[in-house]
């Protein structure tokens, strides 16, 4: 079997892609096994304190007047 550009092209893009998605598990593995904050997991504690915080939306005069009353 003879091989053209074309096959050693097409082989080459597939290990390049191949290799790429294995670069990617490795990362994703040994981030895990780190345990480092960064990652975009959300599983740190910092990030669940932040989550709790309470923003009010409207005017101060409501809010002194009856601020315990549902709207």
């Amino acid at each position: 079997m003879t091989w053209t550009w074309q096959d050693v092209t097409a082989l080459a893009i597939v290990g390049i892609a191949f290799a790429y998605v294995a670069y990617l598990v490795y990362q994703r593995l040994r981030r895990r096994n780190d345990g480092a904050c960064g990652g975009g997991c959300f599983g740190c504690a910092q990030n669940e304190s932040e989550s709790t915080q309470v923003v009010t939306i409207g005017t101060s005069e409501n809010l002194a007047v009856q601020p315990n009353k549902p709207r």
